[in-house]
């Protein structure tokens, strides 16, 4: 497994932001639910196949702490698709050349509340920062010039089982309860480590997406 000393650094500063944020609003808090249905667009690099061209599913759900400052914690559960392909779909293809993954993640973001509405009294931005837990449910590898020295189910047992990411994003907000989000999402750890696995004639994969979506806030 690629080892990355600064996820440990990066957990910690991220809840300790998270904590000063929480603590002077304890008297005010409340807690608001979302859901968000969406796409990735996602690419893995190593594997041969450049640029986003794999689409798949996202679906989120959360709690958002609000605050009367403008800094705002979430958290959510979300299920999601990402993966590569050899040729761009705008919506998901089974049958689609290349590897698609499947994953539950937990991602923890804090919020910069921008861009207040007098009129309506409420903030039409977000700009999100954090890290996101996940855990690989499903792969499938449908790739008919796979590389020498190995097979799509080798290849498929060696995938790393859980991974971490940073994503950034931003959220414009139309009405209190509806937001358009976007979101950029990248690997900490390696998805497979070559130097492991010197019979597989494949480079070290690391994934990355974007993701677009559309929130409801309860």
């Amino acid at each position: 497994m690629y080892k990355h000393p600064q996820l440990y650094r990066v957990s910690i500063a991220l809840s300790l932001l998270i904590a000063s944020v929480i603590s002077p609003a304890a008297q005010s808090q409340t807690f608001n639910a979302h859901m968000a249905p969406g796409l990735n667009y996602a690419q893995i690099s190593g594997d041969g196949q450049r640029g986003m061209k794999n689409s798949g599913l996202h679906l989120g759900a959360g709690i958002t702490l609000n605050n009367l400052n403008k800094w705002e914690p979430s958290l959510e559960l979300v299920y999601n698709e990402r993966g590569s392909a050899k040729r761009f779909s705008l919506f998901p293809n089974k049958e689609a050349e290349g590897i698609r993954l499947q994953y539950v993640e937990i991602p923890i973001l804090i919020s910069f509340k921008d861009w207040w509405d007098e009129g309506r009294e409420f903030h039409r931005m977000r700009f999100s920062a954090g890290l996101s837990y996940s855990r690989l449910l499903k792969s499938e590898v449908n790739r008919p010039d796979f590389p020498l020295g190995g097979s799509p189910e080798k290849l498929r047992e060696e995938f790393n089982r859980n991974s971490f990411f940073w994503l950034i994003g931003a959220s414009v907000y139309f009405h209190p309860s509806v937001s358009f989000q976007m979101r950029y999402q990248r690997g900490i750890n390696l998805l497979l480590n070559s130097t492991n696995h010197p019979d597989i004639d494949i480079g070290s994969l690391l994934e990355s997406s974007m993701t677009f979506r559309l929130a409801y806030h309860l």
